[in-house]
């Protein structure tokens, strides 16, 4: 890239300095006056590229900084566990210098143990002799005795002695074998101690140089992924902003839904209770007609006693009447008339009778219809309600549940984001202490600069008179020369724009490689973490079994222990 820019600024600055001279050649022969104003375009022209120039290396030396400080950062870090692990490997030594310094004293414990069961043995082994000795002289003494015929008396209390002193000697040899034994047991055990001390101490040596090495492998690994920690916070905090932006809609959309709800609660409600009024003056017209039912009843009934009455009259009057045997034709006609009156009048009570116990019947069962259908509206309805309300219970503690879960989810993200952040705290400070190193670098890398931009306008200073003195050479070419220049700078625009397209095509196959090695980087990147993903859902539900499991093994030994 560094040699198509640099291309390309050669290219320009050509196509400039023939644009120039063309300017130039037109300008000499308009007149002197335009000269000056070429000139003085020119000296414009050139303190603006010496602008850009200087922007240009100020944006290089602001992205050098920034480089300077990621490699300083990364370079303290590394400095630091470096620290770190010759610290440790400081403590180690120290450890395995107590370590070898205890195994020596447990060395010089057990010489001074083998030294004073050397001495013992020696001692036991003096006195040894020493009775040994004894016994020689007491032998030689008796044989004396003996000669000097003292013998019996003598004998026998040399016997008792000798007898006592070989059993001193037993006893002492028996001592010696314990002491040895001892002695021996002691050392076995401090041989032991100090095998075991090795091997711990040497376990500990390859822990520890497993350890560091894991740490200069993890050291490298956090190198490589604090480039992707920035980015994986800003996915988080997009993702984060646009799960709450979710999670505020949804609550909206169930807060709307409860609402509607309970709106038609209050709806169904209104309906109950106008039914069950409906129902109520249903029910009282219904009482009102049994009543009046039951007057007309009681109505015809007296209609019957009275007839009944009367019948007797005429019954009181007939026997008054059978003593007057002229009359009894008549008698008996008015008694026949009577009779077939009662006997209507029977009829009709008994079709009245009849009528009303029908319609009774019919009432009683409207009535007991209309009941059993009230009952059913009323329990349909408080089902109705009671399921309502259940659902409204459901509705409630599930959104309460999911803004239990978003509220957790959110704490998650937020000590993500927290950790993330002090990550970032850490590196930023570790950046600004870096920056407060590299500020006194950068005055004199600036100091620098300047120097070089003060040779670059001493030499463009030197161009320009160049130039002046170009412009006054070309103010005597011919039209001819013109032309040429004309045709040259065509050319040189027809290479310039060849040279462009080509550049443009590399860097599109260029970007379409690394797009390419990009998402193939994602892909594997994705398919890493759904591995890990699944491994870990795995240990989770291990470490999970084998908690339950470890739970009923504890319940299942407290129930023994409180049954025992």
């Amino acid at each position: 890239m560094a040699r198509r820019n640099i291309s390309r600024h050669q290219a320009s600055s050509q196509m400039q300095r023939e644009d120039s001279e063309y300017q130039r050649g037109q300008q000499c022969h308009e007149g002197p006056g335009m000269v000056r104003d070429l000139r003085n375009n020119i000296v414009q022209s050139l303190r603006q590229s010496l602008r850009d120039s200087r922007a240009e290396n100020q944006q290089l030396a602001s992205e050098v900084s920034a480089l300077k400080q990621q490699l300083a950062g990364r370079e303290l870090g590394w400095e630091q566990e470096r620290t770190k692990l010759l610290s440790e490997k400081d403590t180690l030594a120290t450890n395995l210098s107590q370590a070898n310094k205890n195994t020596s004293d447990m060395e010089g414990g057990t010489k001074q143990l083998q030294k004073q069961f050397y001495d013992l043995c020696w001692e036991m082994n003096m006195k040894l002799q020493q009775k040994e000795e004894e016994v020689q002289s007491l032998k030689q003494t008796l044989h004396q005795e003996v000669t000097q015929q003292v013998a019996e008396q003598n004998l026998s209390q040399a016997n008792k002695k000798i007898s006592d002193m070989e059993e001193d000697a037993k006893q002492l040899q028996k001592q010696l074998y314990d002491l040895r034994l001892e002695m021996s047991d002691k050392l076995k055990q401090k041989e032991e101690e100090v095998h075991s001390l090795k091997q711990t101490l040497h376990q500990e040596v390859t822990q520890l140089n497993a350890e560091w090495e894991s740490r200069l492998l993890k050291q490298k690994e956090v190198a490589a992924d604090q480039k992707h920690l920035q980015e994986d916070l800003e996915t988080k905090l997009h993702q984060v902003s646009q799960e709450k932006a979710d999670m505020t809609a949804i609550i909206i959309e169930k807060e709307k839904e409860l609402m509607d709800s309970l709106a038609k609660l209050s709806q169904n409600e209104i309906t109950i209770k106008t039914n069950e009024s409906d129902w109520k003056d249903k029910y009282e017209g219904l009482k009102k007609r049994l009543l009046q039912e039951e007057a007309e009843k009681m109505a015809a009934v007296v209609k019957a006693q009275l007839l009944q009455r009367k019948h007797l009259k005429v019954e009181d009057e007939r026997i008054k009447n059978v003593k007057h045997i002229t009359n009894l034709s008549q008698a008996n006609k008015k008694i026949s008339d009577m009779e077939e009156d009662a006997k209507q009048l029977q009829k009709q009570l008994y079709d009245l009778r009849w009528e009303t116990n029908k319609k009774l019947k019919q009432k009683e069962e409207e009535v007991h219809s209309l009941k059993q259908t009230l009952h059913q509206e009323v329990t349909k309805r408080v089902n109705d309600q009671k399921h309502l309300q259940e659902d409204l219970e459901t509705k409630l503690h599930q959104i309460s549940q999911e803004m239990a879960d978003m509220t957790a989810i959110i704490i998650e993200k937020e000590k993500e984001l927290m950790d993330s952040l002090a990550k970032l705290s850490q590196t930023e400070t570790q950046y600004e202490a870096l920056e407060k190193l590299l500020s006194d670098v950068e005055d004199e890398e600036m100091a620098e600069v300047e120097e070089e931009q003060e040779l670059q306008t001493e030499h463009l200073i030197e161009i320009l008179k160049q130039q002046n003195d170009e412009l006054q050479e070309l103010a005597k070419l011919t039209d001819k020369e013109k032309v040429k220049i004309r045709k040259r700078r065509k050319k040189a625009q027809k290479e310039m724009e060849k040279m462009l397209k080509k550049e443009r095509k590399e860097e599109e196959k260029e970007e379409k490689k690394r797009l390419k090695k990009e998402k193939k980087e994602r892909d594997e990147k994705d398919k890493k973490e759904k591995k890990e993903q699944k491994e870990h859902d795995k240990k989770e539900k291990e470490r999970l079994k084998k908690e339950n499991k470890e739970r009923k093994d504890r319940e299942k030994k407290e129930k023994e222990r409180e049954s025992y």
